[in-house]
């Protein structure tokens, strides 16, 4: 689930910080069931549910050459009451 323990984002904007969520970048083939049993065993907490959003990716251009930028795929992970992970500690 996680290619990189720095890419989590913790929500700490006034009205995310009431969901206690955790966002990452995920792999296009992963289920939600697959990413909340990922986060439930690396951190040892308890997910409370799990969103998905597919992103397309953007055409681009670049030196007249068109390219397009790639897909992926974005979760989040709203963990339980009274449960938080230290992301600046790393694992």
């Amino acid at each position: 689930f996680f290619q990189n323990i720095r890419e989590i984002n913790e929500y700490t904007d006034a009205d995310h910080s009431k969901l206690n969520a955790i966002e990452n970048n995920a792999t296009a083939d992963q289920t939600n069931a697959e990413i909340r049993a990922a986060v439930e065993g690396i951190f040892g907490v308890k997910v409370d549910g799990v969103n998905t959003i597919r992103q397309v990716g953007k055409t681009k251009r670049w030196r007249g050459v068109m390219g397009r930028t790639s897909d992926f795929k974005k979760a989040l992970v709203r963990l339980a009451d009274g449960e938080s992970i230290d992301v600046s500690s790393g694992v």
